[in-house]
């Protein structure tokens, strides 16, 4: 999470033209101590020091959350300000899951400007790397697909930087240690310091190339202009190194390093007694191309020959693969055998009962179409195993009380749509014509009724017309919601991967999303942020958010029950009660949160 800066050795991260020290020393000035306070802050360790910046990681005393703050070095001149105050205009546009989320700017001592972060409860790529030397390539390439996915988001994002309208940035700084990995193995992209616009360049030091000799493109070197297919190329540096366990260009002198680069002479796997897929060797190669044109177009097209290598080697999911890699806590299933010919005989065999198979399907759906008809026509009463009422412990992704439970029940017969939440919609049926006619409209419609599975494929083809903004957020909470409904965790995962929408109840989903994925601190910070952010499709969401908090800060307590987190949790059942529960109120949740308060504090 360190800041970027010039180089002067391709060993260092950046170094400035004089050392920290000697600045520090010059201007006579202290970095703040632990236990000092940062605004709302209280400092509480410092986890990384860079020549320009310290990341410490802080206690949010307001909010009572774990946050990391980066602070400018005092004294450096108004060209280091400039860069970490283009960094937060950069990040305030970027919300994404794989990306480091930025909540705020200010100053210490009403002159140094600092960063307020989201804290990553983890390890970097860098140290990940120190610790095990290198990774499976299967690890290596679920991990650089999530990078992929961050980068894409980044490379089409639109926003206004210094009142021009952009598109796209250049995070020009992709290394290891600038990925970071939560504790349950999502990777988050980390420090936009250096970052551009694209076709504009911001903020550079003479004829100083920014960034890290190591991983830096060819064009960076020659001080070229630079696009996505920069960041390209350094993320298929780190891909190598994942695999390797070195570094794709050692050399000691910068002069041996980038005549190495420039003549794309890395050293070869079977060089090295690595044993990968053909088709991952030819996609390195083809991510560290000199030329840009034969590189690949963008971070998406770089994924998707990604996940064809990781299909063939697994069925499992990317997500499943970092977590049992980092937890042990998954199993994974091997790698997928090479499939065998079979004879003939066999073939025909199998082919004749498929045959029948199919045939008997269809004279099956034509007897039931009368009566699936009649069905449709029924008010929807009856949850289907899969489909989750409202509150259903599937739905939100944790279990509720027996007692909760029960009040639940009593209301199965209640507005459908209300899990949803989507208000400002009407309810219709879903009619054959509806659904031909207007994709968007049906799917909401089949989203609120709870028809999961049929809401699903209409809301996927809306998306693929041309929407307005609003639409297209509403196609894409409804979505979510609908793959969360049926567990479809891949699908969900497609959805959030294309960046946050900032609306309450896309977080409240988000939420439910990362719980099921067992990212649980993740989860907490999205439930605590639908409890902040308005929605435009639900409006009473805040006490459902806040019970999911506190529920996911109660279970981090459970899996490490320290005096820290026993007080978030108790503080955070308390917040409920007193926002939510009146002391005539023994129901449901209020029930439920009145006993989980007196478990905690006998």
């Amino acid at each position: 999470m360190t800041t970027s800066i010039p180089m002067s050795s391709p060993g260092d991260d950046h170094t400035p033209l004089d050392s920290a020290e000697d600045i520090l020393r010059k201007y006579n000035v202290v970095m703040p101590d632990i236990s000092q306070k940062l605004g709302h802050n209280r400092i509480i360790e410092k986890i990384a020091e860079g020549g320009m910046a310290n990341v410490y990681k802080v206690w949010h005393e307001e909010l009572e959350i774990v946050r990391a703050v980066k602070i400018l070095k005092p004294g450096f001149d108004e060209e280091s300000k400039k860069r970490l105050r283009t960094e937060a205009k950069i990040s305030a546009h970027l919300h994404h899951p794989n990306i480091v989320e930025l909540y705020g700017v200010n100053f210490w001592n009403e002159s140094v400007p600092y960063l307020e972060m989201e804290f990553v409860d983890g390890l970097s790529l860098k140290e990940l790397i120190e610790k095990e030397k290198r990774l499976p390539f299967t690890v290596a390439i679920a991990l650089i697909q999530f990078v992929c996915n961050a980068l894409h988001y980044a490379h089409n994002q639109v926003f206004t930087l210094y009142g021009k309208p952009y598109e796209g940035i250049v995070h020009r700084d992709i290394k290891p240690a600038n990925i970071l990995l939560t504790r349950s193995g999502i990777p988050k992209l980390a420090d936009f310091g250096i970052a551009k616009p694209l076709d504009i360049s911001l903020h550079t030091v003479g004829q100083k190339v920014m960034g890290t000799f190591t991983y830096l493109s060819p064009e960076q070197l020659n001080g070229e202009p630079l696009d996505r297919r920069s960041d390209i190329y350094s993320l298929g540096i780190v891909l190598y190194e994942c695999i390797t366990g070195e570094k794709a260009f050692p050399q000691k002198t910068i002069a041996d390093l980038i005549r190495e680069k420039l003549r794309n002479q890395y050293r070869k796997f079977d060089s090295l007694g690595i044993m990968i897929p053909k088709k991952l060797e030819q996609i390195i190669d083809k991510s560290m191309q000199i030329s840009p044109d034969k590189r690949y177009l963008d971070a998406e097209e770089f994924a998707a020959d990604l996940s064809d290598v990781l299909k063939k080697e697994t069925s499992d999911s990317p997500e499943r693969i970092l977590a049992h890699h980092l937890t042990g806590q998954i199993d994974i299933p091997l790698p997928k055998k090479r499939k065998k010919h079979l004879p003939v005989l066999t073939i025909f065999f199998f082919a004749f009962i498929l045959a029948l198979v199919v045939v008997s399907a269809i004279l099956l759906a034509e007897g039931l179409k009368d009566k699936r008809e009649h069905v449709r026509e029924e008010p929807f009463h009856v949850s289907h195993p899969n489909v989750p009422v409202q509150g259903r412990e599937a739905n939100f992704g944790l279990p509720l009380p027996d007692t909760t439970k029960k009040a639940i029940a009593t209301d199965t017969h209640s507005t459908a749509g209300a899990s949803a939440g989507l208000n400002s919609v009407p309810v219709k049926p879903v009619s054959q014509k509806a659904t031909s006619a207007d994709p968007l409209s049906s799917g909401v419609t089949a989203c609120m009724q709870q028809h999961f599975s049929e809401a699903i494929p209409l809301l996927e083809a809306s998306l693929g017309k041309t929407l307005a903004d609003s639409q297209k957020n509403l196609a894409s909470i409804c979505l979510l919601e609908a793959y969360i409904g049926v567990n479809n965790l891949k699908g969900a995962q497609r959805i959030v991967s294309h960046g946050a929408i900032n609306d309450g109840l896309y977080y409240l989903l988000w939420g439910k999303y990362l719980y099921k994925t067992e990212q649980l601190s993740a989860a907490i910070d999205a439930f605590c942020k639908a409890q902040t952010t308005p929605s435009a499709y639900k409006k009473d969401l805040r006490k459902e958010a806040t019970y999911l908090w506190a529920r996911g800060l109660e279970e981090a307590y459970t899996a490490k029950p320290n005096a820290e987190n026993k007080r978030l949790a108790i503080r955070a059942w308390q917040q409920f009660q007193n926002a939510f529960c009146t002391s005539a109120d023994h129901l449901g949740q209020c029930k439920d949160s009145e006993d989980r308060l007196r478990n905690l504090t006998q």
